[in-house]
């Protein structure tokens, strides 16, 4: 996903460890539980409409990045079978 970044929290290490054993049953991890509590967070306190316009504007970040992602997929493909000159091969 485009423009996505990193979150660094410094937490006790005995306390994070208990925390994922606790999740561990569940399926769950710590990060995972982060994640979920960011997006309630985000949805509680981030108005409507901007999450609207943010949604959109992620949805045109991907859709671009699958198109290019397309061609640069077609465009390596073109130049691996123009380079490739066994003999009797013959190329359009």
């Amino acid at each position: 996903m485009a423009n996505c970044l990193e979150i660094t929290l410094w937490y006790p290490e005995d306390k994070f460890n208990a925390l994922s054993t606790a999740l561990e049953p569940a399926g769950s991890s710590v990060e995972e539980e982060l994640g979920r509590v960011l997006t309630e967070l985000y949805e509680r306190l981030v108005p409507s409409e901007q999450r609207v316009e943010i949604a959109e504007k992620l949805a045109r970040e991907e859709q671009h990045e699958a198109e290019e992602r397309v061609r640069h997929e077609a465009e390596t493909y073109r130049v691996s079978v123009l380079n490739d000159r066994r003999p009797g091969l013959r190329v359009p």
